[in-house]
């Protein structure tokens, strides 16, 4: 805080910290009083957020001695230590020791001094009543275009995430579910089933499924629901032909999350064969007991 008295005959009391006249309308300053008599106007500011003040403006001092004005700046105080959030294991630990406002926060799913440091993520305190959402980004978001390549797996897209991969799969061992969003958009090529495609998962495995389907199927969603389009597919962006298809859903497999990279192929002959992909953030929330069996080991 600073104490900042100001003193004056015959001014109104016009700027300070920027404040004009209007702002000063319906407030009460003995300063603005713009008679004969002296008076004072003085006190603290306190809001931590404005401080330092950078500079004092004041006006209506030019007939003198009739309109002199005087003003005091003191110095800054700071008071107490700001309460810093402690450092858990994941969003939901903090959400449930009383933390619930959403924004970015520092965990360590493995514990502090433990052997991966720790790093910083968003949690998404609002979305579930029950516990806290922790997403972690990274630098592919956004639908992109596979590049043209005949081979399979030929195109590949490694994903760089806000930690590093052992960070993020102590993530998912601590947490009750983990979830990530994938999709491709698809026109004439192969995939999945034919293999053709796959995405890698964050220990560098080969996985051959895709969104909503059992883990290494060779599926996709649609597979596992049998609604893929033509007889005996098991993924829509299988079928090979002139109409744009899609295949989307959520790889649950907590294990193999992160997704690493994702690879594919038979897109050589563009326009006519052509693919976009997505892949979402990695999003996880709930809480393994602490009484359960310990699974953090690194590859």
């Amino acid at each position: 805080m600073s104490p900042h008295p100001v003193s004056g005959r015959g001014v109104g009391l016009v700027g300070i910290l920027g404040w004009t006249q209007d702002e000063l309308l319906g407030t009460t300053c003995n300063c603005d009083a713009n008679d004969e008599v002296w008076r004072s106007d003085e006190g603290y500011l306190s809001d931590k957020a404005s401080l330092p003040m950078r500079e004092v403006r004041l006006g209506d001092t030019r007939d003198m001695p009739m309109e002199m004005a005087f003003h005091t700046i003191g110095k800054l105080f700071c008071t107490g230590q700001k309460t810093m959030d402690p450092v858990l294991e994941s969003c939901a630990a903090l959400k449930e020791a009383g933390f619930v406002e959403s924004r970015r926060y520092i965990i360590d799913p493995d514990g502090p001094g433990q052997g991966l440091s720790q790093f910083e993520v968003y949690c998404d305190m609002a979305s579930d009543p029950l516990t806290g959402i922790t997403v972690v980004s990274h630098n592919s978001g956004h639908r992109m275009r596979v590049a043209p390549c005949e081979e399979k797996g030929c195109y590949r897209k490694e994903l760089q995430y806000e930690a590093d991969l052992p960070q993020l799969h102590a993530l998912t061992q601590v947490s009750r579910s983990c979830q990530q969003y994938v999709k491709l958009d698809c026109r004439h090529t192969r995939f999945v089933q034919s293999g053709w495609g796959w995405w890698v998962s964050w220990d560098g495995q080969k996985m051959l499924d895709w969104g909503g389907a059992e883990r290494n199927s060779g599926s996709c969603a649609c597979g596992m629901t049998g609604t893929c389009f033509g007889m005996g597919r098991l993924c829509n962006c299988d079928s090979n032909d002139h109409v744009w298809r899609m295949d989307e859903g959520f790889l649950r497999d907590k294990n193999s999350l992160p997704v690493k990279a994702v690879h594919f192929g038979d897109t050589k002959d563009a326009p006519l064969e052509m693919a976009f992909h997505t892949v979402g953030k990695l999003t996880c929330k709930g809480k393994i007991s602490s009484t359960s069996p310990s699974i953090l080991t690194q590859a």
